[in-house]
């Protein structure tokens, strides 16, 4: 039995499987959380069996056909943890990418492009910070770095197996989803930064590239939608985040031209 010991935000983990695949797999996609001095509080043990892939430590046990599910699985419930027992944080569902110190917030819903865009502006000079999580400190409103494996949807594989630096003998299904290691995409500046453009995105198949500044209380509207168990005191972070940045609202189809959009709307 292997073991992966894990630090996400404060809390520490540990994910133990017998598979060498799985294994590595698993190693690629964590390696920015390797490592914990701590006692782990929650230890997850992942088996391969003849009828699939079977998962403990997790609530009830599971049993997924594809490992791509497991894997994603084990993702979520551990960042689920992880966000649950960070009580100092505000975690928006957001993509996040960074230049200089400075952080760009892609707000939107699921199947928004959050992470493709984000990769789109990784080709444009900027680093990813994280890819549908941004964790903002309560205290000091900066963005926090969490390059945690990013999800893939209903994309070839071809495109995204060259950020694996041993991509997995098991390629998705054409349509299923699943994840690649955040490693070769974010910088070496891991510190947090400081969050001076929010956009909310609406994908519309066929459309341009159309922006449009919004004001603090529109952004902290839409901003609010995408925040989990929202309160007041939440949104009120979330205001004060909005008030000092630039924020605007994006429909696009086209991630090439929404990255061109958006280089020039941070430019100014």
């Amino acid at each position: 039995m292997q073991h992966l010991d894990l630090t996400i935000l404060s809390s520490s983990f540990t994910i133990n499987t017998s598979d060498d695949l799985m294994n590595d797999a698993l190693e690629q996609l964590w390696e920015p959380f390797l490592g914990s001095r701590h006692t782990p509080s929650l230890t997850v043990v992942v088996m391969k069996t003849q009828d699939g892939w079977t998962v403990q430590g997790m609530g009830e046990p599971s049993l997924e056909n594809s490992p791509w599910k497991t894997l994603i699985e084990i993702r979520n419930k551990l960042v689920a943890a992880a966000l649950e027992k960070a009580t100092e944080i505000l975690d928006l569902h957001a993509a996040v990418v960074v230049r200089s110190g400075s952080a760009l917030l892609l707000v939107g819903d699921p199947y928004a492009g959050k992470t493709s865009l984000a990769m789109e502006l990784v080709t444009r000079d900027w680093s990813l910070f994280s890819d549908d999580v941004a964790p903002i400190k309560s205290g000091s409103g900066k963005v926090l770095p969490f390059p945690k494996p990013l999800g893939i949807k209903l994309r070839p594989w071809g495109r995204y197996s060259r950020y694996w630096k041993r991509p997995p003998s098991w390629a998705p299904k054409e349509d299923e989803a699943f994840l690649v290691p955040a490693t070769s995409l974010v910088g070496t500046d891991l510190h947090p930064a400081t969050i001076d453009h929010v956009v909310v995105l609406n994908f519309r198949e066929g459309a341009g590239a159309e922006l449009a500044e919004s004001t603090v209380a529109e952004t902290t509207a839409l901003c609010g939608r995408q925040l989990r168990d929202v309160d007041q005191d939440k949104l009120g972070l979330l205001a004060g985040v909005c008030g000092r940045a630039h924020c605007a609202r994006l429909t696009y189809g086209s991630d090439h031209q929404a990255g061109r959009r958006l280089q020039a709307f941070t430019a100014r």
